[in-house]
């Protein structure tokens, strides 16, 4: 697995006490992860785990306050 640091953009809850954070990795890719808290303007290191419908998805490294 690889891992990005990534600035989160957006956050848009789907329900319950999920939200789907958006942003952009250091070399501008669009990263897409599922987190319990809206993290918005803070950078991240994000585990890359695939791609669904053009964007990078993934899981928080160990560390991050998401974990």
């Amino acid at each position: 697995e690889s891992s990005l640091n990534v600035l989160w953009e957006k956050a848009i809850p789907i329900g319950g006490s999920q939200w789907k954070l958006s942003g952009l990795a250091d070399n501008y890719l669009r990263v897409c992860i599922y987190s319990s808290v809206p993290y918005h303007n803070q950078i991240m290191s994000v585990y890359i785990t695939g791609v669904r419908n053009g964007e990078l998805v993934g899981e928080f490294t160990p560390g991050n306050p998401g974990t």
